[in-house]
């Protein structure tokens, strides 16, 4: 998870039509098809079913209150997110139902957190 944590800090990371600006205190902007507007985020555990080099990514916009849960993994040495359709905090033993196939996306530098 620490791998992780240091590879999304304070990032830029890209993907279809969104753009998530990850800064290093668990906040940050969105914008794009996925949410719009101030964010926080925090990773998760793995759980069972997951992979050993999976983790959640949480994403919520207090402004609206809208959130979405990801898995993050590898697929041929390339990240990816996996949306999750049934994500429940407290609900440890349901499988997780995937929308879609896993997206690649890219990661930067983020230089500027606009959402101290």
């Amino acid at each position: 998870m620490s791998t992780w944590q240091a590879f999304l800090d304070s990032s830029v990371v890209t993907f279809e039509n969104t753009v998530l600006d990850l800064c290093g205190h668990g906040n940050g902007v969105a914008a794009g098809d996925v949410m719009n507007g101030g964010i926080v985020w925090t990773l998760g555990l793995p759980r069972e079913g997951m992979l050993g080099n999976e983790v959640f990514l949480l994403l919520w916009n207090p402004e609206n209150d809208v959130g979405r849960a990801f898995v993050l993994g590898y697929v041929d040495d390339s990240p990816v997110f996996k949306f999750i359709t049934n994500y429940n905090y407290s609900d440890t033993v349901t499988p997780f139902t995937y929308e879609g196939d896993p997206i690649p996306f890219d990661s930067y530098e983020l230089t500027t957190c606009l959402n101290l």
